[in-house]
C-alpha cells in the first residue's frame, strides 16, 4: 500500500474533479460518525477505493485491487477493527482530512505525503494490535 497509495494520492490532486472531493469530504465524515466496526471499514475502503478510482490511472487501479482484495480478508478486517479505537478514529478523521484538502488545493506533493503519513500510522496502530495479540513477536517488521 506504501507504494501504491500514496502516488494513487498524488495523481488525484491533479486530476479529481470537485464534485469527487465532495463526495470524499462525506466517505471521511459517514466514516467518522459510524460506531459499527463494518461500516467504519466500509465507509474506510470507500474512502480509499474513490481516491484509486479517481486517479484514473489503470496499471495503478489494478494494483490497488489486488491489494484492497487481500485488505477485504476477515482475519485482516478483524485485526483492524481491534486495532482502532474513539482515538485512533478521531487520527484517522484527521488524516483523511488532511488528504482531502492536499488534494482539493492541487498539491500533489502535500497529497502524496498526507496518504503516506495516514498508512504509516495505521501500520503502527496494526503492528501494535499483532504484538499485543501474540501473532508476531515485537521485533518482527512487517510492513518495512
Amino acid at each position: 500500500r506504501l507504494c501504491v497509495e500514496p502516488e494513487l494520492t498524488a495523481l488525484c490532486a491533479r486530476r479529481m474533479l470537485p464534485e469527487e472531493v465532495q463526495r470524499l469530504q462525506m466517505l471521511a465524515q459517514r466514516q467518522f460518525e459510524s460506531v459499527d466496526p463494518q461500516a467504519v471499514e466500509l465507509w474506510d475502503g470507500s474512502f480509499h477505493r474513490l481516491i484509486a478510482q479517481c486517479a484514473r490511472n489503470k496499471p495503478l487501479l489494478t494494483a490497488f485491487a489486488l491489494l484492497d482484495k487481500i485488505r477485504s480478508n476477515s482475519d485482516w478486517v478483524a485485526i483492524r477493527a481491534r486495532a482502532r479505537s474513539d482515538a485512533s478514529l478521531q487520527v484517522t478523521y484527521n488524516e483523511h482530512l488532511a488528504i482531502i484538502e492536499a488534494i482539493a488545493v492541487g498539491d500533489p506533493d502535500t497529497a502524496r505525503m498526507a496518504m503516506r503519513d495516514h498508512l504509516e500510522t495505521r501500520f503502527a496502530a496494526l503492528r501494535t494490535e499483532l504484538e499485543q495479540s501474540g501473532l508476531v513477536p515485537p521485533s518482527t517488521r512487517l510492513f518495512d
